[in-house]
C-alpha cells in the first residue's frame, strides 16, 4: 500500500483493505476498527506525531487484548495489511496520505463510532491509570464536531472519573455544546462526592462549572464556584495551578459584572491576592503572612454577596490557600 501513497488507486486499495480487515474478528473492535482508531489519534496529534500517536497499550484496549498479545494479534497483521510500523511503543502509519484516505471513507456517522471506541478505550486505561490514556481521551479537546463529543462521553461513561467528566464538559464548551453541558454539570453536583476521583479532580470540575454557567448569564453562580474551588472545602489538596486557574476564571468572571462599583472591588481584590500567588519566592523578602491573610480577607468580603450561590451550606474557609502561599512568604 505505501507504494501508492501518491497513486490513484489509493483510496479503492484501502477500501479493499479496511473490508479484509473487517472480517478478522478480536475480543474488541476488529482489526478494521483498530486502523480506523489508529487513523483517527494520527489526525487529532497530526502536530505532535512524533511525540503522540496511539501506543501498544492504546492498541491492547481498543482491541480487547492484552499488551503481550497486542503484537502478534493487532500490530503484526496490521503491518503486513495496511503499513502500520511500530516505533518504540507508538503505533503509526507511514503516511499520512494513507490515513487521509482511512478518514476520508468514513462517513460522519462512522467518524462518530470509532471516536466512541477510542474514547471507550481511553476511558478503561484511565480506570487503570495508565498513562497512555492521555493520547485517547485529550484527544477530545483536539478533533471537532460530534466526533469530540462522542470520545469525551465515551471516555467518561466508561471510566466513571470525575476528571473525565470535567473533560466532557471542556469538549462541550469548545463545542459549544453549553446547554448540554451545564445541564450535566448541575446534574452532578449532587453526587460529585461520590467519584472516587473526587479529592483530586473536584476543584477542577467547580472552575469547569462555572464557565458554562456564566456563559449561560448565570455570573453569580460563576463567581461563586471559582470561590468555592479556592476553599478548604472545594476538594482534596489545593495545588498553584488550582489556585492559578481559579483566579483566571474569577477575574474573566468578575469583568462581566454589571455593577460598576462591585466590578472594581472583586477585581482589585484578584489582582491584590493574584500578585501574591504569581510571587517570585526568595529568602530574602516576599509577602508577609499578615499581607496573605488579609489579600485572602479582601476576596472574601468583596465576594460574599455571592455565598449564597455556592454549592453547599454552612461555612468554608481558605486555610489551605493561605498555608499554600505562605509557602513563599
Amino acid at each position: 500500500m505505501l507504494e501508492l501513497w501518491d497513486n490513484e488507486e489509493l483510496l479503492d486499495r484501502v477500501n479493499h483493505t479496511v473490508q479484509r480487515l473487517s472480517r478478522k474478528k478480536l475480543p474488541g473492535a476488529n482489526l478494521a476498527d483498530a486502523l480506523k482508531v489508529i487513523a483517527l489519534v494520527d489526525l487529532a496529534w497530526e502536530e505532535e506525531s512524533s511525540t503522540r500517536a496511539l501506543t501498544l497499550p492504546g492498541l491492547g484496549a481498543v482491541c480487547g487484548v492484552q499488551s503481550e498479545d497486542v503484537l502478534n494479534i493487532a500490530l503484526r497483521p496490521l503491518g503486513r495489511e495496511a503499513s502500520i510500523a511500530q516505533i518504540g511503543e507508538m503505533v503509526i502509519i507511514r503516511h499520512p496520505a494513507i490515513r487521509d484516505a482511512i478518514i476520508d471513507l468514513m462517513t460522519e456517522d462512522e467518524l462518530v463510532r470509532i471516536g466512541e471506541v477510542a474514547g471507550a478505550a481511553g476511558g478503561r486505561l484511565r480506570l487503570q491509570r495508565h498513562s497512555d490514556h492521555h493520547v485517547l481521551t485529550a484527544m477530545s479537546r483536539r478533533l471537532q464536531g460530534p466526533v469530540a463529543l462522542k470520545v469525551a462521553e465515551s471516555a467518561m461513561k466508561a471510566s466513571h472519573l470525575l476528571e473525565s467528566g470535567t473533560t466532557y464538559l471542556a469538549t462541550c464548551r469548545d463545542q459549544g455544546q453549553r446547554s448540554v453541558g451545564l445541564r450535566y454539570a448541575r446534574g452532578l453536583a449532587g453526587h460529585v462526592n461520590e467519584f472516587p476521583d473526587y479529592v483530586s479532580s473536584a476543584r477542577g470540575y467547580y472552575v469547569e462549572w462555572s464557565q458554562h454557567e456564566a456563559a449561560a448569564g448565570y455570573s453569580d453562580r460563576a463567581l461563586a464556584l471559582c470561590l468555592f474551588a479556592l476553599s478548604d472545602e472545594g476538594g482534596g489538596r489545593l495545588s498553584q495551578n488550582h489556585v492559578n486557574f481559579a483566579l483566571s476564571q474569577l477575574h474573566k468572571q468578575a469583568r462581566s459584572l454589571a455593577n460598576p462599583a462591585l466590578r472594581s472591588e472583586i477585581l482589585r481584590a484578584v489582582d491584590g491576592l493574584n500578585n501574591v500567588a504569581s510571587f517570585d519566592a526568595r529568602p530574602s523578602g516576599g509577602p508577609t503572612s499578615t499581607t496573605i491573610r488579609s489579600r485572602v480577607f479582601a476576596l472574601r468580603q468583596a465576594t460574599q454577596i455571592f455565598f449564597t450561590a455556592l454549592p453547599i451550606e454552612g461555612a468554608f474557609g481558605f486555610q489551605q490557600l493561605m498555608k499554600l502561599l505562605s509557602q513563599g512568604a
